[in-house]
């Protein structure tokens, strides 16, 4: 059989199953191939893939046999090949869905519009909630908001209809004995909250979001029990530009700006894990949709969920451009517009970047199959690197030349051949078998200047910068915390010979073991097996002529150019600064395009595959 033919009647889905693996609402699962906490493998059905985003396994129905049942190429085909005739297709439950009483639901979306009126009214009677809001910068007279005051059913005592329609909904919970009277109390949920309310496909209200105004750990925010509806409102049909944010005190931040309000259709996630089955199906039916923004936390949390995210709406939307706001660290929207004026959200929103995706969205022909290389007019070379087209760039005649001449814009001065080859053996560290350097100097010769100024041309949120190692760190990081990373050790000759030894076993075996004690939930101590993958890139500088052999012949050895030569270069780019001839804002734009050429080139080994079909 055909390998293409195996792909066409062997499904990932069936694979799953038959090995009893089975992914979330949001086609995630916990990865097989390595010890997951959480669910770090995507599976798209649609294209019949995966993909680890924590391991970085990749591949097809076939691939996944074989890395899961450690067989070879040829084994997995026969095994393939073999599940054919045995795995039944996974059927697809038909569930009937039980919809509400219409009667009953009806009765609910009138009683809760009602209490939204009063809750409405009593935020314009409460200095509390307006001072809350106002330290949100949340505009209480522009936006739908309430304010839950725990009081409303007090006047009501002997309106047992309203306290039973109240408990039935939520809105309140039964408190033990009135201290004072001995009746029955009451809890109000949300109590001392500002709420926002949900809206169903027809516009009305089904239920609510609580955010407390009380500062305390213990009273953030709430939903309303039996959670449905959208926040602001369900999409309008014609929707193109849709911008989705985490928190819906995000969104409401966004409403408020007029420019952002009228450009956009604003949307809420319920948190990072909460892309529900009703916003995905508000979502689908956008025929005329055009691009989905992602305005998420400036966080990890945040940033894998769009990953996450991205994906799956992906397949909503094939032709949709798919794009993400940049968020500064540990901001979001709210945080922004308190501290920041308005249009800085508005810039934000402008500046976006569209997501790259590792996978095709297509159906492709069999990843053995080797693809054509379309015949290309080549364009005019330009006089100058173009600074804000990286593709533009890396298009150009003799590259390794004018990367060397970004570098040098960039701020390192002379060191031509050395900073050329420092560069590309520090950018190897997403390559399976990164490179290594050791640069030799005397003290003050500026080795470790040298080293230091190449790092910072490297993305770095990959690079580790280190003054010393310890005997015992190396071990102790976490198993892919090294991974893919560049490691930048300022001092070599401060490690003792036990980091050192790691440092080897690294660069070699591209991996630490150890045996360690630790204890079982029940206190007992035991033995296990620590591992520590070091798939990375390093730059190292040392003063040492030599230092342990085996580190060496596993190292590219340079030597500082301390000739009277580049000292006079340095000289004479240092005075230069000083008098204001050297154009800071172009060694950062050819910093930032350095970075972004390393950032496009770790995409490469997936591309490979898939960038001609496009």
């Amino acid at each position: 059989m055909e390998i293409q033919d195996i792909k066409q009647n062997l499904s990932l889905e069936s694979i799953l199953h038959h090995y009893n693996l089975k992914q979330d609402k949001n086609n995630m699962l916990r990865c097989p191939f390595h010890e997951d906490s959480t669910a770090s493998l995507q599976v798209s059905f649609s294209q019949n893939k995966y993909k680890c985003h924590a391991c970085d396994k990749k591949g097809d129905v076939i691939q996944f046999v074989q890395d899961y049942e450690k067989l070879t190429k040829h084994e997995a085909l026969k095994k393939c090949t073999a599940m054919i005739e045995t795995i039944q297709p996974v059927q697809k439950a038909t569930t009937t869905i039980q919809t509400p009483n219409p009667v009953n639901e009806q009765e609910r979306i009138l009683f809760l519009g009602k209490m939204y009126l009063s809750f409405r009214k009593a935020i314009f009677n409460s200095p509390p909630a307006k001072e809350y809001c106002k330290s949100r910068n949340l505009d209480f007279e522009k936006l739908d908001i309430g304010f839950n005051s725990g009081q409303f059913h007090h006047g009501a005592r002997k309106d047992q209809k309203l306290i039973d329609t109240c408990l039935e909904y939520g809105l309140l919970s039964k408190g033990g004995t009135n201290s004072r009277t001995g009746g029955q109390a009451y809890k109000p949920f949300g109590n001392k909250s500002i709420l926002f309310p949900l809206r169903n496909k027809e516009n009305q209200i089904v239920s609510f979001y609580f955010r407390s105004t009380i500062n305390n750990d213990n009273a953030k925010h709430y939903y309303l029990k039996n959670r449905q509806g959208l926040y602001p409102n369900y999409p309008n049909p014609d929707t193109k530009k849709l911008l989705l944010t985490e928190a819906i005190i995000d969104t409401a931040s966004l409403l408020q700006i007029d420019e952002i309000k009228e450009n956009y259709t604003l949307l809420t996630c319920y948190g990072t894990n909460g892309l529900n089955e009703e916003i995905l199906n508000a979502i689908k039916p956008l025929k005329q949709l055009e691009e989905i923004i992602f305005f998420f936390d400036g966080d990890k949390a945040g940033n894998e969920a769009v990953t996450k995210y991205a994906e799956i709406l992906r397949e909503l939307h094939p032709k949709a451009k798919i794009s993400q706001v940049e968020t500064s660290q540990n901001e979001d929207i709210n945080s922004l517009i308190i501290g920041h004026e308005r249009e800085i959200l508005i810039h934000l929103i402008e500046q976006r970047k569209e997501i790259v995706f590792l996978f095709s969205i297509e159906d492709k022909s069999s990843i053995e199959q080797e693809p054509v290389q379309p015949k290309v007019t080549p364009e005019p070379k330009p006089k100058q690197p173009n600074l804000e087209n990286t593709i533009d760039f890396l298009k150009q005649d003799n590259l390794l030349q004018q990367i060397n001449k970004l570098i040098e814009q960039s701020g390192i001065v002379g060191e031509a051949n050395s900073r050329l080859l420092l560069f590309i053996i520090a950018s190897s560290y997403k390559t399976k078998s990164p490179l290594h350097a050791i640069v030799q100097g005397s003290s003050g010769s500026g080795k470790t200047h040298l080293i230091s100024k190449i790092a910072d041309i490297i993305p770095q949120e990959d690079v580790l910068r280190f003054t010393r190692i310890t005997e015992s760190s190396l071990y102790n990081w976490g198993e892919y915390e090294l991974v893919n990373k560049l490691l930048v050790i300022e001092d070599l000759d401060g490690l003792k010979e036990e980091a050192m030894f790691a440092m080897r076993e690294l660069i070699s075996n591209q991996r630490l073991s150890s045996s360690v004690s630790i204890k079982d939930k029940k206190g007992n101590i035991k033995s296990t097996k620590k591992e520590v993958k070091g798939v990375f890139s390093s730059l190292s500088a040392t003063t040492k002529g030599e230092i342990y052999e085996d580190n060496m012949s596993r190292s590219f050895l340079l030597a500082v150019d301390e000739s009277q030569d580049q000292t006079d270069k340095i000289i004479n780019y240092q005075n230069k600064r000083i008098a204001g001839e050297i154009n800071e804002k172009d060694q950062e734009k050819a910093k930032e395009l350095l970075q972004k050429i390393i950032r496009l080139l770790m995409f490469l080994p997936y591309l490979k595959e898939f960038i001609f079909y496009k």
